[in-house]
């Protein structure tokens, strides 16, 4: 009987490997399609506080202002969502010296303002075009936000505002040297120590030494000077005769002063400047500084009789 040989070339083993290759891949494959689930939750966002200037006609970076100025703060503020979503009832206007206010206790130093209390508000003023659709906010702040005794010199402004979705803040300081000295100070002369006025009598004889300035009572009166200015300053004196006419008169270096209820010590009054209380601080939060002055009047023998009148005047310049 004759066998038959089968033989097989390098082609047909290429062939059946890929043939059971296609078969394994039909028989891995899935018979359904998979699918992942994503989810995303999209938030509001914050708004952002950019720049800001201050503005008293023009608006600018860097300004110096006096006390008891009404000004406006230009405020660029956006908002993810657009304008509409900002809250401006929300928008506050901090000023402060020395240290980050964020919140500081209110004092001399240190104000903090909200449109909803009426003490800021939104308008176009002073230099600055209110337009929220190009992210413009004009913040007017009145005359008392910073006293007369806010301290001079360097000024930090933060504006925080909220949008309507979120009760997320941003804030944005500025640094500027924006408050100029304000010397500053009020004179009354205590004739009664119970009420302030603004002149006073000196009552004496002839020949007798350091009639006091007083108003009939047995203490003597003073004239008392209160600080309320935002910086250390010189408050000086001088003084003219006190006369009836040009040619009867009590010289002025008759009349003496002392910080002390003590004539010893105590200096005449001078048409020349005097320094009478010097380098004298604002005092500290919540009293102002006061300085009380006594008064005499040597009245000279043999002097005529009748009223007198003169002038003191008190001045006050720089700390020197």
């Amino acid at each position: 009987m004759q066998q038959k040989k089968f033989s097989y070339s390098g082609n047909s083993v290429i062939f059946f490997l890929l043939f059971f290759l296609a078969m394994a891949i039909v028989l891995v494959q899935p018979t359904t399609d998979a699918a992942v689930n994503i989810t995303a939750t999209v938030t509001a966002g914050s708004p952002t506080v950019g720049r800001l200037r201050m503005c008293d006609g023009s608006c600018d970076g860097n300004k110096t202002l006096a006390p008891k100025t009404y000004f406006t703060v230009e405020a660029t503020i956006s908002d993810p969502n657009g304008y509409a979503d900002i809250n401006t009832a929300s928008i506050k206007l901090e000023l402060y010296s020395f240290y980050d206010g964020n919140g500081c206790t209110e004092n001399w130093d240190c104000n903090r303002t909200t449109i909803i209390d009426d003490n800021i508000w939104l308008a176009t003023a002073n230099g600055c075009t209110h337009s929220p659709t190009t992210n413009i906010y004009c913040i007017n702040v009145g005359m008392d936000v910073w006293s007369t005794k806010f301290l001079k010199g360097d000024t930090n402004i933060y504006v925080r505002v909220d949008d309507n979705d979120t009760s997320g803040q941003n804030t944005h300081r500025m640094d500027a040297n924006w408050l100029r000295d304000h010397n500053s100070f009020t004179v009354n002369a205590n004739l009664s120590r119970s009420e302030d006025t603004t002149s006073g009598t000196y009552s004496g004889a002839p020949n007798t030494t350091y009639n006091p300035f007083d108003s009939g009572q047995t203490v003597n009166a003073y004239i008392k000077t209160t600080h309320s200015g935002n910086v250390n300053m010189d408050v000086n004196l001088t003084g003219t005769d006190l006369n009836i006419s040009a040619v009867i008169f009590i010289g002025d270096g008759n009349e003496t002063w002392n910080i002390a209820n003590v004539t010893a010590g105590s200096t005449p009054i001078s048409p020349v400047s005097t320094a009478a209380i010097p380098d004298w601080n604002r005092g500290s939060y919540p009293d102002s500084n006061t300085q009380n002055l006594w008064y005499w009047l040597t009245i000279p023998n043999q002097q005529p009789t009748g009223p007198y009148t003169g002038t003191i005047t008190y001045s006050a310049g720089a700390s020197t």
